[in-house]
């Protein structure tokens, strides 16, 4: 695809363990907590934000592509509701990733 800007060169692993290490680093840094004191809600939205990250580091490298040959394409995630925003993830294979990132 080319070289990426520093910004988003990110390229987040799309593996289990990527998922998981990403998952514990968002409980400790994001939400501020430890094994102690994480509640199931903080499990959720540490995994939630693992896979939005993971979501626009996919999408900024669908951009940078479309900058790059100069094409006008418009589309947006956020537009997506319910089932639509269902179908999404699971055709991104988030779903599949992140089911049991949160278990010890």
């Amino acid at each position: 695809m080319g070289k990426r800007s520093y910004l988003t060169a990110s390229d987040l692993g799309m593996d289990r363990e990527a998922v998981k290490r990403s998952f514990a680093q968002h409980v400790e840094y994001s939400l501020g907590k430890d094994e102690f004191s994480a509640t199931q809600r903080d499990f959720f939205k540490s995994l939630a934000l693992s896979v939005r990250d993971r979501m626009f580091d996919r999408w900024n490298q669908t951009q940078q592509g479309y900058y790059r040959r100069d094409e006008r394409r418009v589309c947006s995630f956020v537009r997506a509701t319910g089932r639509g925003q269902r179908g999404l993830l699971d055709r991104s294979g988030a779903v599949r990733l992140a089911s049991g990132a949160w278990q010890p």
